[in-house]
């Protein structure tokens, strides 16, 4: 079930030291000084056969705004170090992106491009 590979994603995020946690809902990102939190987008999904499909997901690895957090991007960079040392996801690609807060502050992020291995 497509669910329970956003939930085993989630887990996987959750395995790098730096994440706090993994959200499906952007109003739950809040990322602690010198951490980070994943926020998982709905995923693409490809049928390469009836009743077989491929799933990838975009990725924004947040932490707080550069004016509050001097140390954001190291703790971004850390993050993908630790998630590609650890291969606990199928890392495609990275590209920086804030995230724009409801009060509109923007947050430092990366967007990543995370194809789902089972």
């Amino acid at each position: 079930m497509i669910a329970d590979e956003i939930r085993a994603l989630a887990a996987q995020l959750e395995h790098a030291d730096i994440i706090d946690r993994a959200v499906t809902d952007a109003a739950q990102v809040k990322p602690a000084q010198g951490r980070v939190t994943a926020l998982i987008g709905p995923p693409s999904i490809q049928w390469e056969q009836w009743d077989e499909h491929a799933t990838s997901f975009d990725v924004w690895l947040i932490a707080g705004t550069m004016g509050s957090q001097a140390d954001a991007l190291d703790s971004i960079y850390t993050a993908i170090d630790q998630l590609e040392t650890l291969q606990e996801a199928n890392l495609i690609q990275a590209e920086p992106a804030g995230f724009k807060r409801p009060n509109g502050d923007t947050l430092a992020a990366y967007k990543l491009q995370i194809n789902r291995e089972e």
